[in-house]
């Protein structure tokens, strides 16, 4: 009789050495969620945005200008995934809201609709500056704005490049060039690739070579990544020492994408001047 009850003791004593949840945390329901929760007119809007018809447009527009901003998020939220052409005016003066959130979905918006009555709009938009924030410090420096404000930035940025503007590429390079969040470059980085901005590979040069930490979500990634999709090839030389500067740089991922700069660039750089920046012998070349 007594191996069962030893056994049964060494079970407890395990179960008494595993962590326990705490008593809040096994008795925690499971949390659900209902468009009501939110307000009447919010969740009113929901359930017409899940119709998906244009024809409920006109309800989302009408309530942009409402005084609760969780109804006017809930209007642009409803327009960016239901838009219809009708929404174009309302939704360019829905481009002064003093909610970023509703800026930025009318930016989306704007961009979807791909009307060019919308440039000016969207260009107002790379330099808008928030009411609480114009009234601060001297007016001849730039503002200190909330990193919400240098994303619509940058989207408005990219809007206007699909609607055939090229506006927006200096507001990509500025932001490139501040000490601004990881997060702000990394969105940066991605606009200049998706608007072929060769003109900012001195920028993107620049982020690389004074990036310390090289994570595969780090700017300084993102930047030699840039420069092996769209680097400008006049730049290659600097581009190719770059790669063999960051050979020896903490972490794979940054090594990695060094390696993959050099094929990019093989057939528009001179081999010879290449293989010395790396020190390599010189061998027959696949092309110049």
């Amino acid at each position: 009789m007594k191996r069962p009850i030893a056994g049964l003791s060494v079970l407890l004593l395990v179960m008494l050495l595993l962590p326990q949840r705490p008593a809040e945390a096994r008795n925690h329901p499971i949390r659900t969620f209902t468009f009501e929760e939110r307000g009447a007119e919010v969740a009113r809007l929901y359930r017409l945005g899940l119709e998906n018809d244009p024809r409920n447009v006109a309800a989302f527009c009408e309530v942009l200008k409402s005084d609760d901003v969780r109804v006017r998020k809930a209007a642009i939220a409803q327009i960016v995934f239901t838009h219809d052409e009708s929404a174009l005016g309302p939704v360019i003066e829905a481009m002064g809201d003093e909610s970023a959130w509703v800026r930025r979905g009318a930016i989306a918006v704007l961009e979807k609709l791909g009307d060019p009555k919308a440039i000016p709009a969207l260009e107002g938009a790379l330099t808008y500056v928030p009411g609480d924030v114009r009234g601060e410090g001297d007016p001849n420096l730039n503002p200190i704005l909330r990193q919400e404000e240098y994303f619509n930035r940058l989207a408005a940025a990219l809007a206007l490049e699909r609607l055939g503007s090229d506006a927006g590429a200096s507001t990509v390079r500025e932001i490139l060039k501040g000490p601004h969040e990881k997060p702000v470059l990394q969105m940066a980085v991605k606009c200049v690739i998706l608007m072929d901005l060769k003109e900012a590979t001195p920028e993107l040069l620049r982020i690389a070579r004074e990036c310390r930490a090289f994570g595969e979500d780090s700017p300084g990634f993102f930047a030699i990544r840039a420069l092996r999709i769209m680097g400008d090839p006049a730049y290659a030389k600097q581009m190719v020492q770059l790669a063999k500067d960051k050979f020896d740089s903490p972490g794979g991922f940054i090594r990695m994408e060094a390696l993959n700069l050099l094929p990019e660039l093989r057939e528009k750089v001179l081999y010879g001047t290449m293989a010395r920046l790396l020190g390599l012998e010189p061998d027959e070349p696949r092309g110049t």
